[in-house]
């Protein structure tokens, strides 16, 4: 938001929920009560009462009590909400009872998938827009340009969760094809079998640049779209090819609108085409690099970065609220 040109006053929820220890977080999450929530709520509106800022954006407000969204809405400034997760999605995650609850007291909201859209509207938002996935030119840019092959240590890997099948789908990758996939997060060992994690899990969640020295450091990333959230994008994509990585992604309508297949990236459709599209490309590193770095610019051209599209956004906000 800084970037590109407001003056911001940071809330952080991490903040109250810092330090309590797993099982005292994981209650927070998923009862959404006690102290530290109080804290959050009665704080958000002394900052808010404090300074008067003209807009109030909030990020995953999953703590924020409707009243809390009401009185900030009414009295103090416009509110506009976004989240990558999906409220409404099959997966049945805790955790969204108050956010439910606060979704007509937002002024605005943006979600980052064409089907929050209608469900959003029906839980009674009043200005609903798209709000595409994006990567972070702070954190997600590329190596340096003496970085090569060399410095490439990793064939396959994938950065993230075993949601839906991809625990299954790297195990046949592994036992069926040969193909040893670096896997790095959280919630792996109970995943997969034991002599497979054995093979394939590495360690667990990286963030910040450790999560970008993954696709710094691995000649093909791959990435899953989370089917069990109905997205049909992959917000890792975006982040890959933004860090410069070479980009192994399931084919969607959406990523293939995204980037163009075999020139920006590389999609494949089911375990044995993955597998296909890996021996392919895994030798070629000339002809990986110069997909990697083309989607690279297709990424900063279009616009997928989070400062082009919050300005989109904020653009469409100031429409709506001229200050």
């Amino acid at each position: 938001m800084r970037r590109i040109g407001y003056d911001v006053t940071a809330f952080n929820f991490s903040d109250y929920l810092r330090d309590l220890g797993k099982v005292t977080n994981w209650l927070y999450h998923r009862l959404l009560a006690g102290p530290a929530i109080d804290r959050i709520n009665t704080d958000l509106i002394a900052s808010a009462q404090r300074n008067t800022p003209n807009f109030i954006y909030v990020e995953k407000g999953i703590f924020l009590r409707p009243e809390t969204i009401e009185y900030l809405s009414k009295s103090i400034a416009p509110t506009v909400q976004f989240n990558y997760d999906n409220p409404f999605g099959p997966r049945n995650d805790p955790g969204w009872r108050h956010f439910l609850g606060a979704i007509p007291h937002y002024d605005v909201h943006f979600v980052p998938r064409e089907s929050n859209i209608e469900e959003f509207r029906a839980a009674g938002a009043r200005n609903v827009f798209l709000l595409p996935l994006t990567y972070d030119p702070a954190t997600h840019y590329p190596p340096p340009p003496s970085w090569g092959e060399k410095d490439r240590v990793i064939d396959v890997s994938f950065t993230g969760a075993p949601y839906d099948s991809r625990a299954e789908f790297l195990t046949e990758l592994l036992t069926k094809h040969g193909i040893a996939t670096d896997i790095r997060g959280d919630r792996w060992k109970r995943a997969l079998k034991p002599d497979v994690a054995r093979q394939i899990y590495k360690g667990p969640a990286v963030y910040d640049d450790a999560y970008r020295q993954r696709f710094w450091d691995s000649k093909i990333c791959l990435a899953f779209v989370t089917h069990s959230n109905r997205d049909r994008l992959a917000h890792r994509s975006f982040e890959i090819v933004g860090a410069g990585g070479f980009l192994l992604a399931e084919a969607t309508e959406e990523h293939l609108a995204a980037f163009e297949d075999g020139k920006e990236a590389v999609f494949f459709d089911g375990v044995d085409d993955c597998a296909r599209l890996i021996r392919k490309y895994l030798p070629d590193p000339v002809l990986r690099e110069k997909i990697a770095k083309a989607g690279h610019e297709r990424a900063v051209n279009s616009g997928y970065s989070n400062d082009a599209r919050l300005k989109i956004a904020f653009d469409t906000v100031r429409g709506l609220y001229p200050d």
